[in-house]
């Protein structure tokens, strides 16, 4: 709880309270709520030496507007907050309305999907969207403990239970066959292969020992996935492991621009201690597409750039190819092909269908 001036004045609180708090409150008023007795936590390096933001090779490509949805005067959009392309057009999980949308590959609205609640095609708490390969649409329902398949003209065509998986954001869906969730909450083997009837098949660790010594608040990320090869990136720091099938590949992906965990402080005592965050940071994977053998990273960071960059990777071996600059701020931007989607708040959500053009002859 952060105290008052008054009870500072009064006397009220213990000599040694009101002197760290007086100090708290001249140094950073208030941003924050961190007690002098907080303790910060260490989390551990993804890498073995320190690392240098490395420097951007911005990509000449020009952008050509496809079409755009939304804006002040729509009442379908709410709170998108998870974009998904196929060669079909474009899937969208509206966490506000608690509806899946559809919309082709001309901007044109075909369906909706979903309304809050526990009944056999209701939804709680959608946390991922991931597309099967006839464009049918896997939604990691967390409220529910399952995974509603909703087919590509908005029918359901299954549900699938998750009655022993831990918490998991998020999952890959692996050739239409196999699910892959990042179990955030286990330290050892977060990985879980499940099939199609919800049974774990597999279950193996990252390729980096200290994913374990992480706290569960710096081991969120976000996934891509095309046929059976998958990505998990960091959201909130630097690095990406790629997947085939169950088995890793056994490498580490850096970002071109390094960002650390974020800071943590464990706060209370006994039973009563939780973890918070220091400030809210910016998101390094924003968003993630793996089109072809191209890992993109949405890229969020701490630059006036923020939120406009695509960064470009080999999936096969990390290497970076070249980044693309885009003409806004996006809250979250997908690639496929040369078509780029993204959601602009501008405050109302707007979707955007973008082009990638070569740039004329000289």
């Amino acid at each position: 709880m952060l105290h008052s001036d008054a009870a500072l004045r009064s006397g009220l609180l213990p000599l040694r309270t009101a002197t760290c708090l007086r100090a708290f409150l001249a140094i950073v008023g208030a941003l924050a709520i961190a007690g002098c007795d907080d303790r910060d936590v260490r989390e551990p390096s993804l890498w073995d030496e320190p690392v240098t933001p490395g420097e951007r090779t911005w990509l000449a490509d020009e952008w050509k507007m496809d079409w755009s949805f939304g804006g002040a005067a729509d009442t379908l959009l709410h709170n998108p907050n998870i974009l998904r392309a196929w060669h079909g057009g474009l899937l969208v999980w509206d966490a506000g309305s608690v509806r899946l949308h559809s919309f082709d590959r001309d901007g044109s609205h075909r369906w909706s999907f979903g309304s809050p609640g526990s009944g056999p095609d209701e939804l709680a708490q959608v946390l991922d969207l991931q597309v099967g390969s006839r464009g049918q649409a896997f939604l990691n329902d967390q409220g529910n403990r399952r995974v509603t398949v909703v087919g590509p003209e908005g029918d359901v065509e299954q549900r699938i239970p998750l009655p022993g998986l831990p918490h998991s954001s998020s999952f890959a869906v692996l050739s239409d066959t196999l699910l892959a969730f990042v179990a955030t909450s286990e330290r050892e083997e977060p990985v879980r292969i499940l099939d199609l009837e919800g049974r774990t098949v597999r279950r193996q660790n990252v390729p980096w020992t200290g994913f374990s010594e992480l706290t569960s608040l710096s081991r969120q990320g976000v996934v891509a996935a095309r046929g059976d090869r998958w990505v998990y990136a960091f959201a909130l720091g630097n690095g990406w492991f790629p997947f085939r099938g169950a088995a890793s590949t056994g490498f580490l992906g850096g970002y071109v621009e390094h960002l650390d965990f974020p800071r943590l402080v464990e706060r209370g005592g006994g039973s009563g201690r939780v973890l918070q965050m220091v400030e809210r940071p910016s998101c390094s994977a924003c968003a993630l597409s793996l089109t072809d053998s191209l890992v993109v990273i949405h890229f969020g960071g701490d630059s006036e750039l923020n939120r406009r960059i695509l960064d470009l990777h080999l999936w096969e071996d990390g290497r970076y190819l070249g980044s693309h600059l885009l003409p806004h701020a996006a809250r979250r931007a997908v690639r496929l092909g040369d078509r780029v989607y993204t959601l602009k708040e501008t405050p109302y959500p707007v979707l955007n269908a973008l082009r990638l053009r070569p740039p004329p002859r000289r």
